[in-house]
């Protein structure tokens, strides 16, 4: 690499640091124009990752930014797709149209609105109105914000939101959506279906539960990229004499999540603890949950292992610390087929009920 470029790629970290540090709300008034620049630039690592995470869990600030309407449309999808979002379902249907509104370069007034520009705009938000969740809605804000705009949803769901609010029956074609998390967890390897998931394990029942019906707050107390994947000190002054915490980890090179749920306190005295309330687990990081394997202790005075060093982990079987290890042993369903994974990430949340 020549000196030059060497020393414009410093310069460009050097902005970066100056811009998060010194300049951060101007980079959330300007955050749409950043974005489009941190993103295809792969020098901007560290304002991408910024980004990515307000994307992700602060979707507001995209919108109250000065230059709003410059959001790419694939950002926006990002967002309506995500079933973990803080922000009324109203203020995001309201968000979405005034950047309709903004691209095609009319008044928000739709009173003025011509009928070419009704179809314009009609078309340009069609792939949004499925991820909106319309049935979330209050009855006076669908009278007073969405019913004024009804020429811009397909007649069946215009019927079936008639037929909801009026006659209090569920809809004939629309789907209804899952209630959205309202909750935010910041998580870089967990999707709410996963917490649906372990929450349905834990209570050991056969369904899973709705989104909105998540009978647990999920608080992440370590995260593995953040605060070190084999520091083992950081992680038990995080960890030690919480209880009720369950630990996901992200297998390297591989869409799988494993992990294992603690329902006692880690002490971290090189002692067994017993349980036969543990599991362990491996799921597919995806919505569908697909191959996914739940695996209860069977050999119950060996569920955790709640070691000094680096051999914490659930019973015999799995291991975390300075690589992965996992046996079929102690728990009586196997979840991986290899002896030895990469750790690419991994976070322990701590369960509350309620």
């Amino acid at each position: 690499m020549a000196a030059d470029e060497f020393s414009l790629i410093e310069l460009i970290e050097y902005i970066q640091l100056y811009i998060l540090n010194e300049k951060i709300d101007w980079l959330n008034r300007n955050f749409n124009a950043a974005t489009q620049i941190s993103f295809k630039l792969e020098v901007c690592n560290q304002l991408k990752e910024y980004c990515s995470k307000i994307i992700r869990f602060d979707p507001i600030k995209i919108f109250q930014a000065d230059d709003c309407n410059l959001i790419e449309k694939n950002i926006l999808l990002e967002i309506l797709q995500s079933d973990m979002l803080n922000i009324n379902e109203i203020d995001l249907w309201e968000n979405i149209l005034k950047w309709g509104t903004d691209q095609i370069n009319i008044d928000l007034d739709y009173s003025k609105w011509e009928t070419s520009e009704i179809i314009t705009l009609k078309e340009l938000l069609s792939d949004f109105i499925p991820y909106i969740r319309f049935f979330d809605i209050t009855g006076s804000d669908y009278w007073d914000r969405i019913r004024p705009y009804e020429n811009l949803l397909l007649d069946e769901l215009v019927e079936d939101l008639k037929r909801f609010y009026i006659t209090n029956r569920p809809p004939l074609v629309s789907k209804i959506l899952p209630s959205r998390m309202y909750e935010i967890i910041h998580s870089f390897i967990v999707l709410p279906q996963h917490l649906a998931q372990f929450s349905s394990w834990i209570n050991n029942t056969s369904e899973i539960y709705p989104l909105n019906k998540i009978p647990y707050k999920f608080e992440l107390i370590y995260q593995g990229n953040r605060d070190g994947l084999n520091n083992i000190t950081g992680f038990k002054k995080k960890c030690q004499s919480q209880s009720k915490t369950i630990i996901v980890i992200k297998v390297a090179n591989k869409n799988k999540l494993i992990g294992g749920y603690n329902p006692f306190r880690w002490d971290f005295d090189n002692t067994w603890t017993k349980s036969n309330k543990s599991f362990i687990f491996s799921i597919d990081n995806n919505k569908e949950l697909t191959n996914s394997i739940f695996s209860l202790i069977k050999n119950h005075e060996y569920a955790i292992s709640d070691a000094k060093g680096k051999d914490i982990g659930f019973g015999h079987d799995l291991e975390f610390f300075d690589g992965g290890r996992y046996e079929h042993i102690d728990y009586d369903k196997k979840i991986l087929n290899d002896k030895t994974f990469e750790v690419e990430d991994f976070e322990v949340f701590k369960l509350d009920s309620i």
